[in-house]
């Protein structure tokens, strides 16, 4: 864990965590809004140059709060909580914006645009089989 706080974690771009991922990067719960934005710069202070605060597993209600900082940018996405048990949704959202970053796009609007495309893939996610997990819908349209 210390050399990925020390080694790995600096050279990225944008650093993704969710919320147990960040708890455990920083050695402490995030339990409210009020911790999320306090763990969102303690994060930056680990060395990547962005940071994507994933939402999906703090309770704020019926809304998913993704927060995002850089050196210039800062900027909370909020959107409606789907009742989706998606897999593969934070692998899917980190390739989505390292793709857009590959081409060209700013880090903070590779990050909007890619938020976007994983809740209209969740949207649009269905169950193959019998499981509770359901598999994204990659194809479906955004709605920005």
């Amino acid at each position: 864990l210390d050399a990925l706080r020390t080694r790995l974690v600096p050279r990225a771009t944008v650093l993704t965590p969710n919320i147990p991922e960040a708890e455990l990067l920083l050695g402490r719960p995030i339990v409210d809004a009020a911790a999320a934005d306090v763990a969102l710069e303690a994060l930056r202070g680990l060395g990547a140059r962005g940071v994507l605060l994933k939402g999906g597993h703090l309770d704020e209600g019926d809304t998913v709060v993704d927060r995002y900082a850089d050196p210039a940018t800062r900027f909370a996405h909020r959107g409606p909580r789907l009742a989706v048990d998606g897999h593969g949704t934070g692998c899917t959202l980190s390739s989505a914006i390292a793709a857009r970053i590959a081409r060209g796009e700013a880090p903070a609007d590779a990050c909007r645009a890619a938020i976007d495309y994983v809740h209209a893939a969740m949207r649009a996610a269905y169950r193959p089989g019998r499981g509770d997990v359901s598999v994204l819908g990659h194809l479906a349209p955004r709605t920005r």
